[in-house]
């Protein structure tokens, strides 16, 4: 959908570069605004004064690794430290001074924006001439600080071309906060599948406090015995109930059992995000709940929790708790 609305967008963000104003874009899931959008703003970059050179941010390692790589297949441009796409995250830095867009995680982003902003300060020209913000709608601090610099620049007329982008956002918030109207806002509609949904009864299982971990494994189990094809995503909260789940699902010489989660390796993480040959089963934590697609899926059994950190007024202190979505 934002391929068949190139010259739409294009518009738009020409509209927003000249007069110095937020672009806001509001993509459904499955509009390719990740992969298609950053070429966008490089094009109308290298016809403006600004530095050719886009700052994607990404809310997590995979995401950006991936949308990276999917960037520069698009643009039919290299990847990597001497390409014209990279990527830089806390593990892994594949890009150079030069990439034309560097795909990165907010840590990273912060770091970019108060370079930025010192240099400006300093009359020196800015590294970036334009960044988009993907995912925005993420309520975490980096969030907020990323767009708080952003606004820190705007409101002294020395911003970048600034691209916000979204499937779910809150329009006239964000409207309000940069001083942006209607005309430099978008929506673009996904893509749609048919999604056919089974709750889970409760009332057929004996209650404990970790019955859904048995429950999703059963789930699975009964999905695997009625299909041939297509790989199953399972949703945990956290390590431990991944681990319980693949233990209770055991070994299968009919496929693969696969984690996902932080705490893998690059290239572990990688090689599930990547598909196989034969039937897998991925349990993850929410890592693969947005910005990634996950080649193969046809079915997701979902937990309907997650890890979260909460302040307890009895103890005054803040702990890590799982809690239903």
């Amino acid at each position: 959908p934002v391929g068949e609305r190139r010259e739409e967008i294009s518009d738009l963000i020409k509209l927003s570069l000249e007069e110095q104003k937020v672009c806001l874009i509001q993509g459904e899931t499955g509009s390719g605004k990740s992969i298609l959008l950053p070429g966008m703003v490089y094009e109308q970059l290298e016809r403006s004064p600004l530095p050719s050179r886009v700052l994607v941010v990404q809310p997590r390692r995979d995401a950006a690794l991936n949308v990276s790589r999917a960037v520069s297949a698009v643009q039919k441009k290299s990847w990597g430290r001497n390409g014209a796409v990279g990527c830089a995250t806390s593990e892994t830095k594949e890009a150079n001074s030069s990439s034309e867009i560097t795909v990165v995680t907010t840590g990273i982003a912060i770091r970019y924006l108060s370079e930025m902003i010192k240099d400006i300060e300093q009359g020196k020209r800015p590294r970036f001439g334009g960044i988009m913000v993907d995912e925005f709608h993420e309520n975490s601090v980096e969030y907020h600080m990323i767009l708080g610099m952003l606004k820190i620049l705007h409101d002294r007329g020395e911003a970048p071309l600034t691209l916000l982008t979204s499937a779910t956002l809150e329009k006239e918030k964000i409207q309000h906060y940069f001083s942006i109207e209607d005309r430099h806002y978008m929506k673009v509609e996904g893509r749609r599948y048919e999604v056919e949904n089974s709750l889970f009864d409760p009332r057929n299982t004996e209650y404990t406090e970790n019955y859904y971990i048995q429950a999703a494994a059963s789930e699975v189990k009964d999905i695997l015995r009625s299909t041939t094809e297509g790989d199953i995503l399972v949703f945990m909260p956290g390590l431990r109930e991944i681990n319980s789940v693949i233990h209770l699902l055991g070994h299968r010489g009919d496929g693969d059992v696969l984690p996902l989660h932080g705490s893998l390796s690059l290239e572990d993480r990688d090689a599930v995000l990547s598909g196989g040959r034969r039937r897998r089963v991925i349990v993850s934590t929410n890592i693969a709940e947005t910005s990634l697609t996950l080649p193969g899926i046809t079915a997701v059994v979902d937990s309907c929790r997650e890890r979260s950190v909460k302040y307890n007024p009895a103890t005054g202190i803040y702990e890590r708790v799982t809690q239903l979505i």
